[in-house]
């Protein structure tokens, strides 16, 4: 995306239990978090299948012009630096 991310939703579905938890990263009070899932995003390849019972993150980027893109990622995949992010990330989410 060539605009900035306005904000950043991140959405942690599936496991045993099938809960899912959204939390939304504000691009203008959490810029310097932006960036870094901006840049994690980034060096993404594209995901291979789900693992039986593991998380799935959904990743939907809004950028300053309204438009959006989505990146779903199996747990598995997730980068050593973009788990520590996402579990953060998590910790605040709401189901």
């Amino acid at each position: 995306m060539a605009n900035q991310a306005r904000l950043i939703k991140v959405t942690r579905s599936g496991g045993f239990a099938g809960i899912s938890r959204t939390t939304v990263v504000d691009g203008v009070r959490e810029r310097n978090t932006v960036n870094r899932l901006m840049t994690e995003l980034a060096k993404l390849k594209p995901p291979g299948p789900n693992i039986p019972d593991g998380f799935t993150y959904q990743f939907t980027v809004v950028d300053e012009t309204g438009d959006s893109h989505e990146y779903i990622v199996p747990e598995h995949e997730l980068s050593q630096s973009l788990r520590s992010l996402v579990d953060e990330l998590v910790q605040r989410a709401r189901p």
